[in-house]
């Protein structure tokens, strides 16, 4: 009798401690499906946490521009992060937050390729050479930039290239037609559509008080600090392209090459009558030049390819009967700002776009607007009960 309830005693034992440890994986088991649960749950609220701060973007800079960005530093998103997830995390007892780390540097605004991004994604596609309308004598505004606080601050600073006219002749030469110059729906192309939809230029109709340069997108091709300045440089440009391209004409044109020969041979007879001949033609293309930039100051147009319909002076400078009738076929003011504009170098180009946002909304805005503070997302990473979670958000 003793034997048997001395057995059943030790099955009691045993089973108590079979029970026991039992108990305890469940117990253990509890607590990690917890942990892993916590982890997720917190997981996603530092998801839906990192959306919220991109949320709260710049609406000026939105609707001015039409760029997303948000201006914050590490330190105050780390606190908003921190301050989303705690707000919904009430009972510490199986979350445990660590250490919250931000970085942001491969999404600033004043990045070129995150920059030019952003524009051609906001802008609607439309015909970039087509039949726009005149709008009167081409303006040039009096503003200059002098707060030396603003100039040293711009994006641009440093940058001094303007459009090389040489390389876009020798470009145009190639083409059977100026749309060639532009591949419909690249970055280039949308870039330029969208400098024409958000800026000014002086054949503009309205003028915008919130821009500070009247001539904003000679500003973008020349980088100078006036309007006054960069409106002299662009028609300067404007010249020499004209110049050069009715150069290429008279010389593809065998009528006008042996009126220039006969005139320098009357001048200079004999084997000097080439140089003179040359010299003649100079002047005649530059003369032509000046009328074809006249006509586009007027808010005329110009056909970039003349022919004899087109032409409008004979070699000792009087008008050709006649001649200069191409209105329905020729390229106006800003047109011709398009043709300059691809052969400014990219970066130059967008910096200058930059550099016109700033400006403009240092002016309207706040003072404190600097694009080099513009962000389109940033990384971070977070610590839940020991493990560390990575994140990537971005517009």
């Amino acid at each position: 009798m003793y034997y048997r309830n001395n057995k059943k005693g030790v099955t009691a034992v045993f089973l108590t401690i079979i029970a026991g440890a039992v108990l305890s994986c469940v117990i253990v088991f509890i607590q990690l499906a917890a942990s892993a649960a916590s982890v997720s749950y917190c997981g996603n609220l530092f998801n839906l946490a990192g959306r919220s701060v991109l949320s709260e973007f710049d609406l000026e800079l939105k609707s001015r521009y039409g760029i997303i960005a948000f201006s914050r530093d590490n330190s105050s998103i780390v606190n908003e992060l921190k301050k989303y997830v705690k707000y919904t995390v009430t009972d510490d007892r199986y979350i445990r937050l660590g250490e919250v780390s931000v970085d942001m540097k491969d999404y600033c605004l004043m990045d070129c390729e995150i920059f030019e991004e952003q524009i051609t994604e906001s802008v609607n596609c439309k015909n970039l050479i087509g039949t726009e309308k005149n709008s009167g004598p081409v303006q040039t505004g009096d503003r200059t930039l002098r707060n030396s606080r603003t100039i040293n601050a711009l994006p641009s600073k440093g940058m001094t290239d303007t459009p090389s006219v040489y390389a876009l002749v020798s470009n145009i030469k190639n083409l059977t037609g100026i749309s060639q110059l532009w591949k419909n729906g690249s970055r280039e192309y949308l870039t330029t559509v969208y400098i024409f939809s958000v800026f000014k230029s002086g054949m503009s109709v309205a003028d915008d008080e919130r821009s500070f340069f009247r001539n904003e997108i000679e500003y973008i091709l020349e980088g100078k600090k006036s309007d006054a300045a960069n409106r002299s440089a662009v028609r300067a440009d404007l010249l020499k392209l004209r110049t050069l391209l009715n150069s290429i004409y008279i010389y593809s044109s065998p009528k006008m090459m042996n009126e220039a020969l006969m005139l320098a041979e009357t001048i200079t007879p004999g084997p000097e009558a080439v140089i003179t001949q040359a010299a003649l033609i100079a002047a005649w293309d530059a003369m032509e030049a000046e009328l074809d930039i006249k006509t586009l100051d007027e808010g005329g147009r110009v056909p970039v390819f003349k022919d004899p319909a087109s032409w409008k002076t004979d070699i000792n400078g009087k008008a050709v009967a006649g001649g200069g009738t191409y209105e329905e076929r020729g390229y106006n003011y800003e047109s011709y700002l398009k043709i300059l504009l691809t052969s400014l170098e990219k970066e130059v180009k967008l910096t200058r776009m930059m550099d016109l946002i700033q400006i403009n909304l240092q002016g309207t805005y706040s003072e404190d607007f600097y694009i080099h503070d513009c962000y389109r997302g940033f990384k971070f990473e977070a610590q839940v009960n020991g493990r560390k979670m990575k994140y990537d958000e971005k517009y």
